[in-house]
């Protein structure tokens, strides 16, 4: 007796799996929830940047640059760079 198709248990919808396209949905809810979460980082990062707070301002950087991908996380990973290079 192995776990197939006709097994006799109940079927993935009785169980209340998820479907492919629910699952597909939430991934997608989570993407738009991680660009929110990336463009408050960088926000964030200016603002301390713009008050004179560096060291503030490398944490939102490194943190954005953990969200990040492609281009945008060079562009973060070079702020944190160059703000690192600053004198106290």
């Amino acid at each position: 007796m192995g776990g197939g198709r006709n097994s006799g248990g109940p079927s993935t919808a009785e169980r209340g799996d998820l479907s492919v396209a629910e699952i597909r949905r939430q991934q997608a809810s989570e993407g738009d929830a991680g660009d929110k979460d990336l463009a408050s980082w960088i926000e964030r990062a200016r603002g301390a940047e713009a008050a004179g707070k560096t060291n503030v301002a490398r944490i939102y950087y490194r943190m954005a640059a953990g969200r990040a991908t492609g281009e945008l996380k060079q562009q973060m990973i070079a702020k944190y760079r160059e703000l690192g290079d600053e004198q106290p």
